[in-house]
């Protein structure tokens, strides 16, 4: 009898992991010009399919600046748009949030390179 049950969880797997095969949609990548570092941070996606990320961008000197895009659900880049922080002291994009009427939210830090404590961004 237990081999009988050990048989079957067996079948159970198999037919799991046959079943469950994950297939590539669409793969995008970005790179600005003139940056050495660009990172992702967090990703939503809303109710069309749409795929928002917001992250970093680093420069070759420390500036940094937050970063956010738009995909469609096809992957085409619908928009970017950058925060550069008062006296370019870097900032970052941490985390994204899209509302129903399709507000972009972003939040994160600021002033990273200041040499002091850092400030919270909030973008709408």
């Amino acid at each position: 009898m237990k081999t009988v049950i050990q048989l079957f969880i067996l079948t159970l797997i198999w037919v799991n992991v046959t079943y469950s095969q994950v297939t590539q949609e669409w793969a995008q990548r970005y790179t600005s010009a003139g940056y050495v570092e660009d990172r992702v941070n967090d990703m939503f996606v809303d109710a069309q399919g749409n795929v928002y990320v917001t992250g970093v961008q680093k420069g070759t000197s420390t500036l940094r600046e937050a970063v956010t895009i738009k995909y469609n659900s096809q992957g085409v880049q619908q928009w970017i748009q950058n925060f550069v922080a008062p006296l370019n002291n870097g900032a970052s994009g941490n985390a994204i949030y899209v509302d129903a009427g399709g507000f972009v939210y972003v939040t994160g830090g600021c002033a990273l390179n200041s040499g002091g404590a850092n400030e919270m961004l909030i973008i709408k």
